[in-house]
């Protein structure tokens, strides 16, 4: 992150604390480390940044374009890497709303930061903490990313984490403290009251249809059913 990036992050909440805001976005890009408790400074800008929309001209806080999608996508990263801290567990309670301005910027700025989602995605999955209901939206980020970078050269990976992630979707909405916001029993979304970027979560459906016309019948099959159940489907039968 170069220093003009970092000072348009820092200024977020109308430059209120500017100054320490950006010593510790610096110290974070210097030490690639997130503080331990994650204190108001920096985390009070890394959340007005994770809402912003570089695709909408003249949002602020952020920037438009591919330097709007590189501030968000650093913010939300480093929330989620907070969150893997049993010190910053409190930090966000929403981890779903995210990981998903996360993963929508990921896909706009290409492979080499798609990669690194990846790891960042894969490794924070690793050590779940208990009665983790976000738990099933880390494997559809995976999932989405995963498509994109290897879809057409490992169709067996794309299918395994359409299995884990309804396993894990199930897993999370059969558990006794899983309490659901919606008794028709809606899919994955039913499972947190967090839904301010409900929306971007669904828009993902086009990005596993886009792939998935190019891969074999049963992986573009499950792909469809995710996809489906995004939108909003029920009982979509299950590729064999």
């Amino acid at each position: 992150m170069s220093p003009r990036l970092l000072e348009v992050i820092s200024n977020a909440d109308y430059g209120y604390d500017a100054d320490k805001h950006l010593k510790e976005l610096t110290k974070i890009c210097k030490t690639l480390a997130i503080p331990e408790p994650l204190l108001w400074e920096p985390k009070e800008v890394l959340q007005l940044i994770r809402w912003s929309r570089p695709d909408v001209e003249g949002w602020k806080p952020g920037l438009t374009g591919t330097d709007g999608h590189l501030i968000r996508a650093f913010s939300c990263a480093a929330l989620v890497v907070a969150c893997a801290s049993e010190l910053n567990r409190d930090v966000i309670d929403d981890e779903n709303s995210t990981l998903a301005p996360l993963v929508e910027s990921l896909l706009v700025l290409g492979r080499q930061y798609q990669r690194a989602g990846l790891s960042e995605l894969a490794w924070r999955i690793q050590n779940p903490p208990e009665e983790w209901e976000d738990e099933p939206f880390f494997w559809l980020g995976l999932l989405v990313l995963a498509v994109e970078v290897f879809g057409r050269q490992n169709p067996d990976l794309v299918d395994e984490l359409v299995d884990r992630l309804l396993e894990s979707e199930d897993r999370v909405r059969s558990a006794p403290w899983c309490v659901s916001r919606d008794d028709s029993g809606l899919w994955l979304f039913g499972l947190t009251f967090f839904d301010l970027n409900e929306h971007v979560w669904v828009s993902f459906a086009g990005t596993l249809r886009a792939v998935s016309k190019q891969l074999r019948r049963r992986t573009c099959a499950n792909l469809e059913r995710i996809a489906e159940l995004l939108e909003g489907g029920r009982n979509v039968p299950r590729a064999t």
